[in-house]
Parts: structure tokens; C-alpha cells; sequence
């Protein structure tokens, strides 16, 4: 979560502003549906507060219009926002991850903050045809593994503040049916439709 107004300066400021104002303070995201909408949504029940969603059609003018003051708070990738970040144009205010991000170690996440279920993750993974060949799902694991040991893409990722990891086909479907059961409550209660 980020914010280029000057005055706050943290999640609970930014929480406190929204209790005094019902319905009044916003966030923007990248569009309906996105990760970064369900955190936000997440971190309004959390928080108990109306926070009002303001999607975009990309990241680009969402982070414009936070700059521009017409939103209140952005919800964002990491990777998509860290030179705002580095360069001063927007203040984070916290991390969704459990833990705190390297590339923002002074940067509290939100369970730090008083929100300690507001914990998510922006994952990526490889997907395949089903029915492929224990063999070839096998190779798969160890080339996809070898490519993020290397030295090249660590270094990478840790530019644009990413953390890789590998949890293998099984893994990585658990993860699915998971992320599936978490998140159809926050989408049911919230009425959010994907654009």
C-alpha cells in the first residue's frame, strides 16, 4: 500500500482518516478483480472501515492519479512501484506479505501494522496442458528450479524487489485450490465482479 499525500504516514493513520470519513477516502488498483483489489477489500473488513475502490484500467494511471491526489492510497505490486518508491514520488505504507520485504526493510507489513490478516501474496507459476507425463512434469520441476538458483535471475528479482521460490506441480496446485477457498468470501462479500 502506497500514498503520496504527505500527512499520512502509516496504515493506521490512513485507517483512522477512513473512520472519520465514511465513504469518503479511496484507493486505487489496476482494475476490478486483481490481487491488489482483494487486498484492499480484505483491509477494509480487517479494519472495519468503508474503504472505496477506484479501479483502473492498468497500473500506469492509477499511479498517476495517486500522485495527481485523486486518490487517497494505492494498492500495488512491488515490482510495478518500487522506483516510485525509491525515487520519493509515493510513501509506502506497508507490505502484504508475511514478512518484511528486503528491498523495503524499514517499510512495516500490515500484520505489523495491526492487521494480521491482511497477508497476501502475488504469485506467478508455470501451467501446463493436464495429462503431461510424470517424466516431462519432472523435468520441468528441476529446470525451473535450476533457472531460479541461478545468480543472473536472483539478482534480477531482487532488483524489483521479487523473492522467488519454487514449490513444484503439487505444491503449486494446493496453492491454487487454496488461494480459491480463501478468496471466494472476500469476493462474495465484497460483490467484486472482474471486469
Amino acid at each position: 500500500m502506497a500514498t503520496s499525500d504527505p500527512p499520512i504516514k502509516s496504515v493506521k493513520e490512513l485507517v483512522e482518516m477512513a473512520k472519520a470519513k465514511p465513504g469518503e477516502v479511496n484507493y486505487g488498483t489496476g482494475g476490478n478483480g486483481t490481487m491488489n483489489h482483494l487486498t484492499g477489500q480484505l483491509l477494509a473488513r480487517a479494519a472495519g472501515m468503508q474503504f472505496v475502490h477506484v479501479p483502473y484500467r492498468g497500473s500506469a494511471p492509477a499511479m498517476n492519479d495517486l500522485m495527481g491526489g485523486q486518490t487517497v492510497a494505492l494498492m500495488e505490486s512491488l515490482p510495478t512501484a518500487i522506483g516510485y518508491f525509491t525515487s520519493g514520488k509515493m510513501r509506502p505504507l506497508a507490505v502484504s506479505e508475511a514478512e518484511r520485504s528486503p528491498s523495503l526493510p524499514d517499510v512495516p507489513t500490515f500484520r505489523e501494522a495491526g492487521f494480521p490478516d491482511v497477508v497476501t501474496t502475488n504469485w506467478f507459476g508455470f501451467s501446463a496442458t493436464a495429462g503431461l507425463t510424470p517424466e516431462l512434469v519432472k523435468r520441468w520441476e528441476s529446470e525451473i528450479g535450476s533457472a531460479l538458483q541461478s545468480e543472473q535471475v536472483k539478482a534480477a528479482f531482487a532488483k524489483i524487489g521479487v523473492r522467488p521460490g519454487m514449490l513444484g506441480a503439487e505444491g503449486y496446485t494446493n496453492l491454487i485450490k487454496s488461494e480459491l477457498a480463501r478468496w471466494k468470501e472476500v469476493i462474495r462479500a465484497g460483490n467484486i465482479k472482474a471486469d
